[in-house]
């Protein structure tokens, strides 16, 4: 627990100071929203709902404040604040159900134990000493991968979402230098998935022709996949996917809703890899 407290105290307090310089952003409530709006249809209302309750309250105060004043910096600041703990929230969230299940799969094994010999004994606590160790790398890794974007589990696998207007300026594909930091984190965790397919998938919100949307979207993907090659991630594990305007996640008639389509999502699949980068579309 001291371990997941300083991890996630070092992470807040990283990104307040990339946040210095960069509070007058416009869609910093519309972060703020979404990021809220994952935890709460996460792990968090069930395994942290303290966490995802403060996230709530912070977030009502930046709605607030905005509304009092959307260009004080105030608002900013407590729209920012809001975020990182949904973030938490999240994190939270989901290494809670992990122990969840490792206390479960502890209490089956002391079950069986009285029955076991020394020799069984001895590699059972061997292998619950691993199974401990492979936890506490799986948290550290949850942390770091919520400083950079939003994670959720699929029924593909666990999914981290990348918003666009985070990347990328407004309708290029060239990444934006505050953009490296957060993918240095995300290169950081993959190199460990050696074993796992990754799929790069760009989206786009409804703006412009079908087409243009399409080439949009795998030029930001191919961008982000250059860049995780370049930070050591297998390229032969990685599979480039263009969704264009497809699948979007919120309204595309909101600017809010558009703010959230405009985003890159890695898969992190459950199936094991099948070496070969490939270049697929929908």
């Amino acid at each position: 627990m001291k371990l997941m407290n300083t991890l996630t105290t070092v992470g807040l307090l990283a990104s307040s100071l990339a946040f210095v310089g960069c509070a007058h952003t416009p869609e910093a409530l519309v972060q703020a929203r979404q990021q809220y709006q994952l935890a709460a249809q996460g792990p968090a209302a069930k395994y942290a709902p303290g966490e995802l309750a403060d996230a709530k309250e912070a977030l009502d105060r930046a709605e607030a404040s905005f509304e009092a004043d959307d260009d004080a910096q105030q608002a900013y600041d407590l729209s920012y604040i809001a975020d990182r703990k949904a973030r938490v929230a999240t994190t939270m969230g989901g290494i809670a159900m992990q122990m969840e299940s490792q206390r479960v799969a502890d209490a089956e094994a002391a079950s069986l134990s009285d029955k076991m010999s020394d020799a069984q004994r001895a590699q059972l606590a061997a292998a619950r000493a691993e199974g401990d160790e492979a936890l506490r790398r799986a948290r550290e890794a949850e942390l770091a991968l919520q400083q950079a974007g939003a994670v959720r589990e699929t029924e593909r696998g666990k999914v981290i979402t990348l918003q666009g207007n985070v990347l990328f300026k407004t309708g290029r594909s060239d990444l934006l230098p505050g953009a490296k930091e957060s993918l240095d984190q995300v290169a950081s965790v993959l190199i460990s998935m050696r074993d796992r397919q990754l799929t790069i998938e760009g989206y786009t919100d409804s703006r412009g022709s079908d087409t243009s949307n399409q080439q949009l979207s795998e030029s930001r993907a191919y961008s982000v996949r250059d860049y995780l090659v370049q930070r050591g991630v297998n390229p032969e594990q990685l599979r480039i996917q263009g969704m264009g305007e497809s699948a979007p996640i919120a309204d595309n008639r909101t600017a809010e809703g558009r703010a959230m389509n405009r985003r890159v999502e890695i898969l992190v699949s459950n199936e094991p890899a099948t070496m070969g980068a490939s270049r697929t579309t929908p």
